[in-house]
């Protein structure tokens, strides 16, 4: 069986959190079930520095099945305020700009084909921080540890990076700050709330939409993202009768003449034993 093509998720405890409940991550795997395998690669307290350090067993060049999609959140860490309480996770922007340019050629090198999606850290609520985690408010000063002016010159940066290396990006400072009463989009004034999550949904879904994106691995030259068949017996080759040659011949023919006039199923089949189905 060919496995399905994969999202790969890759970030700080913003991804981490993402497949809690309401989170933008398990929307994405809900709203690509049966297509898509949607994967979280978050970590809490990371920065650009510590992912270089293991972007190499995340994504190791020689595989035979990169994935299709990358997203790349990070920065928010990256940003917090030098010499602050949380001092230890800032890293400076000229290091931040060169690690993110590094991290885009790592994926470049694993595969030429695959979608690379940076995502700029979102903005501060200082009265967010200030009234809810008293663990991101400095020692001394009692001000927050991140400044929503200071993890915009990081989310800027990342336009820039994403620019320079012809990769797409969303600019999440930007669009939250456009949206009335933003400040609501954050849980604690640095991570995202319900309401955040599912703009972040929204957007990425928008953006894949509207990339002319084709997964390499299903070697079909004419369909978009939202119309990759679903591996459902209804949508194979040859259905219940032979699972063995349906998983293995997606055929572009076959597949346009599912897509005329019939409607896609999300319905799931599993192989869970020889002989049995769930």
């Amino acid at each position: 069986m060919a496995m399905r093509p994969q999202i790969i998720l890759l970030g700080d405890s913003i991804t981490e959190q993402s497949f809690g409940p309401f989170g933008w991550g398990a929307a994405l795997a809900d709203q690509y079930k049966g297509k898509y395998d949607v994967v979280a690669r978050g970590f809490t307290g990371y920065n650009t520095r510590w992912t270089l350090f293991l972007l190499g067993k995340i994504f190791p060049i020689r595989t035979p099945n990169p994935p299709s999609v990358v997203t790349v959140f990070l920065g928010a860490n990256d940003a917090a305020i030098p010499g602050g309480a949380n001092g230890w996770l800032h890293v400076p922007l000229p290091e931040y700009r060169d690690n993110l340019h590094q991290i885009i050629a790592h994926l470049k090198a694993q595969s030429d084909s695959t979608l690379i999606i940076l995502i700029t850290p979102p903005p501060v609520s200082e009265k967010g921080l200030l009234a809810c985690s008293p663990h991101l408010l400095d020692d001394t000063s009692g001000q927050p540890t991140h400044v929503n002016q200071f993890t915009g010159m990081y989310a800027q940066e990342c336009v820039s990076v994403a620019r320079e290396a012809d990769v797409q990006c969303l600019n999440l400072w930007s669009i939250f700050q456009e949206t009335p009463r933003w400040e609501a989009l954050l849980s604690d004034g640095i991570h995202l709330s319900v309401e955040g999550n599912q703009v972040v949904f929204e957007e990425l879904v928008k953006l894949l939409d509207e990339s002319d994106f084709v997964p390499s691995t299903l070697k079909i030259d004419t369909l978009k993202l939202d119309e990759v068949p679903y591996d459902s017996p209804e949508e194979m080759e040859d259905g219940y009768e032979s699972p063995d040659s349906s998983f293995q011949t997606w055929s572009a023919p076959k597949v346009k003449e599912l897509l005329v006039g019939h409607v896609l199923v999300a319905r799931r089949w599993v192989p869970s034993s020889p002989g049995t189905y769930s």
